[in-house]
């Protein structure tokens, strides 16, 4: 009997000490807590033919375009649920309603600490009350005739303008804004709806290398894109469309050459999550 409550002591004991060894001390924490990343997260919604990208940190947001009017209310969800209370900087690449038409709900809605804006002003319904809503919160916006560099905690930005004073065809999308973002060794270009003349300018101060895309004016064909993607040869890119109005195939046939996983909102929301070293792109399917 007595050998029996030592065998069973013995077990007990070896119980406590096996647990000990897997559970932290008190007070520990695991590596990724003790050592947290800034992590980039970027939002790309399907909102049909228009554009709303979101990207944030846990320290700050910024918000390129914000797509047609009713789909405000669909960003402002979208960031609500993501705890995210303020805009630091929105970058409106041109005034086309599926760029801008958003915009002045979200402007009457959260803080937005900075407007940057291109130099093409248009003068429909939905640019009015885009600046109905700039002078009702008391905010100046910044119209670009040059690139702005700007940081925010370790995301850095270029806003590249538009080179010409004026554009022979399509000047409203030719003047679109051009964002760059870097982060650790990642870099990220969203392309506005840029047309042939400014993706051929765009092409002479492009980087090098780009890791990520979001390819311009919904996925139309354009003779400077193959130079361009070519060169950059991004991991992954983004074509914001529809099924009424879908990507042209010439296109898909290039990002396909280039070796480049393309993801395409019509067939849902797109995340995309960097640590500065890796790039991850999911996307949740279309109901």
């Amino acid at each position: 009997m007595k050998k029996q409550i030592q065998l069973v002591c013995a077990l007990l004991c070896l119980v406590l000490l096996l647990s000990a060894c897997g559970a932290p001390a008190a007070g520990s924490q695991t590596s990724s807590a003790a050592n947290p990343k800034a992590d980039l997260n970027i939002w790309i919604p399907q909102i049909g033919k228009a554009d709303a990208i979101l990207i944030w940190t846990k320290d700050n947001c910024v918000l390129i375009d914000a797509g047609e009017k009713g789909d405000a209310k669909l960003v402002l969800a979208k960031m609500e649920e993501l705890n995210l209370s303020k805009i630091d900087v929105m970058i409106i690449t041109h005034f086309d309603k599926d760029h801008v038409g958003g915009a002045a709900k979200i402007l009457r809605s959260v803080p937005v600490d900075r407007v940057l804006q291109n130099n093409y002003p248009e003068d429909d319904y939905e640019n009015q009350q885009y600046r109905e809503a700039l002078e009702r919160m008391n905010i100046q916006p910044e119209t670009l005739t040059s690139d702005l560099s700007f940081s925010l905690g370790e995301m850095n930005y270029i806003v590249k303008a538009a080179r010409q004073d004026s554009y022979k065809k399509d000047p409203s999308n030719n003047f679109s804004l051009i964002t760059e973002l870097v982060y650790g060794e990642k870099r990220f270009t969203f392309l506005g709806d840029a047309e042939n003349e400014r993706l051929k300018e765009y092409d002479q101060t492009a980087p090098p290398s780009c890791d990520f895309v979001k390819m311009p004016h919904h996925g139309d064909w354009y003779k400077p894109l193959k130079n361009l993607m070519l060169s950059l040869k991004p991991q992954y890119a983004v074509i914001t469309c529809s099924a009424a109005m879908p990507e042209d195939a010439q296109t898909v046939d290039l990002m396909e050459a280039c070796h480049t996983e393309l993801f395409l909102t019509r067939s849902g929301d797109i995340h995309v999550a960097s640590d500065g070293k890796t790039i991850s792109v999911t996307q949740t399917p279309a109901p």
